[in-house]
Order: structure tokens, then sequence, then C-alpha cells
């Protein structure tokens, strides 16, 4: 944001600093050299001899905005464009209304800032950041075919930004254009092989393309880990005290400490661990918190907020604060740091919550179950030692959902199938096999449903004329594009009968959402981790009969469930209670799994004297 300040007062009615008041031009020189305080003042004198001055209004809200008083930005920046009548156009009228659009968006207002970016473009159409930003609010608005056509002008604005297509790959992954965003990606890194980001989505979206091996998802993940290793490791800090059994000092590293299936898996254990043998420190890249934010919060011993922090500072940080244990959560997903392992900042470094290997130098463990990752060799590739857990997933019973109601079907109306995943889960092999299903069970339907991504008209119509080619008339397939609140959310599975599990990357937080809810999953594993999560679920909860070994044992579980409805109802019944006293739902058991992992780990690191 300090771009925004350091380029502004050239845009000012076009006048040069030699030729204004000069305090302003006191003013801009202390803000082009970061003295943002003393320029404040500035301005703050030029407003006192004139409140209406537009340069100086606008010149102060891009402070306010750098310092994140968005409020205040929008204020001001909105007053200095009111002052300027017929400056419509032009590069001082467009970068004044993407700044308002910028704050508008922080605020959550994004109708407002919507129409700020469209303004800013009515003076510059051909301006790809404007445009990227657009697209942004488009999507976070709901309009995820509005983002794509903005992105689309983006690309062909600045044909040669790999940023842009990065961009315009992500609006079309969320679309579920699997193959175009991973193009997208291609291209941009042929523009730009230093673009991270590019590299990054490109390592993700491999882990749902079911025409990626192990070696080509591995080689993704390493080219990517090789992009943001640091050329050398810190400076050793020895460790004082390499008692095999004393108290260790664990660090969490990641984004999701808010309302999200990591920290709600992660929230039991944080609170669980023994503080007598577990000191717990959270490093915390959020942009915002919430509610969860201060369970986390309240639940750690010391929490280290690292927004915005380069990954170096982020190191030093830990390795400053003694950290035996590093725990990188979550993969490369959202906002998370796993390469901040590459810098070896504490003596144990471990990866868990991601769903294939980091592939970084320095990352020691991969924590998986025996189900997520068999023994068996050359399921997939992994640079870190995986440790396995008698069961990976956790997580509370929901408390928030009423009982699941009567099977739906009973009431004669044919079985309602669903799948709530994200749409780039849905795979054209899978999207082929579940039109099987629906034209092995006459009558049924199937009802699609992730936040508001259903709600695209280019998805609605590429899945229906799948659907159609397929032999599965269109009104057979129901979107649902309804942002709702989780309690409404997990309402919907009162009327879904069975769920059906995408691949080759399943379910996770969707499918324990719908055995909570009474609602049998069906899956398909896939040869990789990313794609056996539900069969890990079913399996410690006793249901192995939903996991298909092929295609058609799939359609057949399918068929089964919904030729016996009466067992169907009772499995609706009992699901519930039956998950919630599983090992899926045993936070104290597996809180001190990993403690007896932590501390075997740790032993290790001691006896092999690999302590740094």
């Amino acid at each position: 944001m300090i771009g925004y300040g350091t380029r502004a007062w050239k845009n000012c009615a076009g006048l040069g600093p030699g030729l204004l008041e000069p305090w302003l031009a006191e003013a801009i020189a202390a803000h082009q050299a970061g003295r943002l305080a003393e320029a404040e003042a500035l301005y703050g004198r030029v407003l006192a001899q004139n409140p209406d001055h537009p340069d100086a209004l606008h010149l102060i809200g891009v402070i306010a905005l750098q310092a994140g008083n968005y409020a205040a930005a929008a204020t001001l920046i909105g007053r200095a464009l009111a002052l300027r009548p017929g400056s419509g156009h032009g590069e001082s009228w467009g970068e004044g209304h993407a700044l308002v659009a910028l704050a508008c968006k922080h605020l959550g207002r994004l109708g407002e800032a919507i129409e700020h970016y469209r303004r800013s473009l009515a003076a510059r159409p051909d301006h790809a950041e404007t445009l990227r930003n657009l697209a942004l609010a488009l999507s976070e608005a709901g309009d995820g075919d509005g983002a794509v056509e903005a992105l689309r002008q983006a690309v062909v604005a600045a044909p040669q930004s790999g940023e842009s297509l990065c961009a315009l790959g992500n609006a079309l992954q969320d679309r579920g254009e699997l193959a175009a965003a991973i193009d997208g990606y291609r291209r941009a890194l042929g523009l730009d092989s230093g673009l991270c980001a590019a590299r990054r989505n490109l390592a993700t979206a491999l882990l749902y393309d079911p025409g990626a091996d192990a070696g080509t998802r591995f080689a993704a993940q390493r080219a990517l880990a090789m992009a943001v290793s640091p050329s050398q490791s810190l400076p050793a800090l020895a460790v004082l005290d390499c008692g095999p059994e004393r108290r260790l000092r664990l660090g969490y590293l990641g984004s999701d400490f808010r309302e999200h299936p990591v920290a709600r898996n992660l929230l039991p254990v944080l609170e669980g661990h023994d503080r007598s043998r577990f000191e717990v420190v959270l490093y915390a890249d959020l942009a915002q918190g919430d509610v969860t934010t201060q369970r986390c919060r309240d639940a750690a011993d010391l929490w280290r907020p690292v927004a915005g922090l380069a990954d170096s500072a982020v190191a030093e940080r830990i390795g400053a604060d003694g950290i035996d244990i590093l725990i990188c959560l979550a993969g490369h997903f959202d906002r998370n740091r796993p390469q901040v392992a590459a810098w070896r900042p504490a003596s144990v470094q471990v990866s868990f919550h991601d769903v294939a290997s980091s592939a970084i130098q320095g990352m020691d463990y991969l924590i998986a179950d025996r189900f997520l990752v068999p023994r068996a060799a050359g399921l997939e590739r992994f640079s870190e030692r995986v440790v396995r857990l008698p069961t990976f997933f956790l997580h509370p019973p929901l408390a928030c959902i009423a009982p699941p109601g009567p099977l739906p079907a009973l009431a004669g109306d044919g079985v309602t199938f669903g799948c709530f995943n994200n749409p780039v889960k849905l795979s054209e092999a899978a999207l082929s096999l579940w039109a099987r299903v629906l034209r092995a069970v006459p009558s049924s339907r199937l009802v699609l449903k992730y936040k508001h991504l259903f709600g695209s008209a280019a998805l609605a119509r590429r899945l229906r004329a799948r659907f159609e080619a397929e032999g599965v008339t269109g009104d057979r397939l129901i979107l649902n594009a309804e942002r709702l609140p989780l309690a409404d959310h997990l309402a919907l599975y009162r009327s879904i009968d069975i769920a059906l599990d995408p691949f080759p990357f399943s379910g996770s937080t969707a499918s324990f959402e719908a055995l909570a809810m009474g609602v049998p999953v069906v899956t398909l594993p896939w040869p990789c981790m990313a794609g056996r999560w539900t069969a890990a679920m079913l399996a410690r909860v006793g249901l192995e009969g939903l996991i298909a070994g092929s295609a058609d044992e799939y359609v057949a579980i399918c068929a089964r469930l919904a030729g016996d409805l009466v067992a169907l109802a009772r499995l609706r019944a009992a699901l519930p209670a039956r998950l919630a006293a599983s090992p899926l739902c045993d936070a104290r058991a597996r809180t001190r799994q990993l403690e007896r992992v932590y501390r075997a780990l740790w032993r290790r690191a001691v006896k092999g004297d690999t302590l740094k």
C-alpha cells in the first residue's frame, strides 16, 4: 500500500511539487520518504488554512489508507474527488476512485467498492491492476462470472502480465474449469518464471487433476519449494536444554486460526495440550480475526501475529522464541507459510493438515494416518518422513444442528443425492460417474452446493450440458448458491438422502458434516493422500461398506442404499450418535496421541544429535 502514497503526489491536479504550497511540497517529500507522521501533520496545516484543498485531502486520505483507517480514507479521498468537478477522466481521477474502492472493500462495503472500481475504469479502462481488484470484489460479492470477464479484460490490457493470467486461473478454478486454470498458471509462468503465486497455484491445482500422476504432483511441489527456499538457513541457535523429557515449546504456524476447517480440527488439541509438558506458541498470518481466533489466542501461551512479515523475519522470530518443534499447518493453501521451514528455525519441523508432500528441504515429518497414507510403496512421493496416527481427522461434535429428521425419500418423491464440495473437486470423471448413479436410480436428483459458487451461470450451463450428454436431463440437477450460516447450511442435509464424494480430491469437512447429519457418504478412494480423506473417516466409523473399489462398485453401493429405504432410514437415525462416539470426535485421545508423537520426534532428535 505504500506504493499508493509514493505515487499519489504526481496525480494532484497535474501539478508538480514546485508549484504547490510550501507546506504541501514539504508534506509530499516527507510522504515519499516514509515519514508518515510528519507528512500527516503538514497536510493538516494545509487543511487548516483550506479545509477543501483537494490535493491535501487526497494525500492525507492515502496516509489513512496506509494506516488501516479505511473509513477515514474513504471519506477523505471521496471529498477530494467531489471537489474536482469536471475531472471525470484522467489518471488522478482513476487513482482516487481505485483508492476509495480499496478502502470500501476492507470495510466490507462491496457494492460501493465495485462501483468505485468501475468509475476508476471509466477513466482508465485498460488499467490491469484495477481490473484485477474489481474481479476480486466481484468474486467476493458472488459474481464469479463477472470476475472472469474482468480478468479476461486485464489479460488483454496487459498481455505480458503473468499476474493477470494467474488471477484468471483462480477465477476459472472457482468455476470448476480446472484445465483452463492450469493452462493459465502455466502461461503465467511462461511469462514470469519467478511468479511464485502462479507456481503455488499450479502445485495446488494439480491435486484436483485426475490426470496428474504422483511424479507430476511431486515435481510441481518440488519446483515451488525450490522457488521459495532461501539460499541458506538461519545461523544455528544453541539448544540450551536437550533433555528428552523436558517441557517442549511447540510453535504452530498458519493462516487459519479463524472460522475454518483447520481451526475446527486443531482447536480441541490446542485447548487440550498438557501445559505441564508443552508450551504452545501460535504464529498467525491473519488479515482479520473472529470468535474462533479469540479462542485460539486464549488457548495459546503466546500469540505472535506475523502477517506482512517476510519469511526470513518469521523464521528469525521463531528461532528467537526458542521453538523446539515447529508445526506448519495446511501446506500452501490460503496464506499458509510452510516455506518458512526452509530457513530451519526449529530443531524439529512437521507438516500437519497438508494433503501432500511439501517437498521442502528442512520439513522433517508429515503427519497422516494409515488410511490416508498406506504403507504400500508407490502410492505417493514424500520428501518428509510420514508419521501415522491411529486416526488423523478430528472434529468436535457439531453443536449447532437439529436432528437429521426423517429420510426425505420416504415422502415418495425419489432419492436425493447431494455433494456440498468445491466445484473444482467435481472432475469430469466424477461427473460422469454421478450421471451413471442417477441413471441407475430412477427419479433421483442431485443437489450441488458450495458457498455461493454454484451461482455462476457459466458453471450451471456446463454442468447441465455435461449431464444431458450423459443421458440425464438438466432438471435432475439442483444448484444451490445461497450464502448461509453454518447451522442453516447443515440444515440443508435434511433434504439429502445420500452424499456423493468427489475424486481425485475427496471431501473432508463436507464428508464429516454429512455424516453428522445422518447422511451416508459413498466414496471412491484415489491413489493419493488428497483422495482418501472420506475413506479414512468411514473406516473409523465402521462404514467400510461405503468405500468403493471401482466405479462399478460406486454405482452399485449407491443403488443398494437407494433400494432399501428402511435400512437407509435406520442408518440416518443412528449415524450422528455413532459419529460422536467414534475416534473422529475424541479430542482427548487425539491430543495425547499427538503429544506422544511430538515427544518421540524430540527424543529421536536428541538421540541422533540433530538439534540445531
